[in-house]
């Protein structure tokens, strides 16, 4: 039987961005259980990890999936860095003397992301104002992590507002843009409080290296308002209903 080589390329392709997936949830679980025990050498191999996946990365074909990826890493990061950062400080934590900069790693791997969307030719507005919001939520959670360390964290607040309002500017799927823009744009609640719960955070962080699907537009047509506050997002090949984002209290 004859097989295109197109097809089979797009075989390799699938094989290879799950293989990916498949070493971020790895990641994700040794950072948790680094960040649950105070184990710097977890968080160091999950560090050395990421650092050999951003070369598998790069060879994707699909823009989305190298974006999305790089968010994943980015997150990754945001949720070691404040655990990493104290037990870098003590050679009893540390023996090893090995650190790392988890917040340029943070901010490094959002910029890619950027860049990456920035540069293909196949994303919509749509898209690039999701993967906006996502890089937002990033530097919301980042600044959130790092406000009871001794951190400067107004930069990733102005981030966090920046990115979020583009988003809302040039229309996202999420739901509760709108929300979490008043919010970081209100009285100073939020400047150093995270804008989303952890339930939400965690759910979207998933999304990156699991369906790696961004939501639909808010509605499509013929599409009733309840049905569009979900999203579709194909997993494992079966497609899921599931609301990407509900703002607690509904509006601040």
């Amino acid at each position: 039987m004859f097989i295109p080589a197109s097809a089979l390329t797009s075989r390799a392709q699938t094989a290879h961005t799950e293989d990916i997936s498949k070493e971020f949830e790895y990641v994700e679980s040794v950072i948790q259980k680094g960040v649950s025990d105070g184990d710097m050498q977890k968080l160091a191999q999950a560090h050395v990890t990421m650092s050999n996946l951003e070369l598998a990365v790069s060879s994707l074909d699909k823009p989305e999936d190298k974006a999305l990826f790089s968010l994943a890493a980015a997150y990754d990061y945001v949720e070691l860095c404040p655990t990493a950062i104290v037990l870098s400080l003590s050679s009893a934590s540390n023996p090893t003397g090995f650190s790392f900069d988890c917040q340029e790693r943070a901010e490094y791997y959002f910029n890619r992301s950027l860049s990456y969307a920035q540069n293909a030719k196949t994303l919509s507005k749509g898209e690039m104002a999701d993967i906006s919001f996502l890089v937002g939520i990033g530097y919301d959670r980042l600044k959130s992590n790092l406000a009871s360390l001794n951190v400067d964290t107004k930069k990733f607040y102005d981030l966090a507002l920046s990115y979020v309002k583009k988003s809302d500017e040039l229309g996202a799927g999420f739901d509760g843009v709108r929300v979490v823009l008043n919010r970081l744009a209100g009285d100073g609640e939020y400047k150093t409080k995270q804008v989303i719960d952890d339930d939400q955070y965690n759910d979207l962080h998933r999304m990156l290296y699991y369906s790696r699907s961004l939501p639909q537009p808010a509605v499509e047509a013929g599409e009733s308002a309840a049905a569009s506050a979900t999203s579709t997002i194909a997993a494992s090949g079966a497609p899921m209903k599931i609301r990407i984002l509900i703002i607690n209290g509904g509006s601040p």
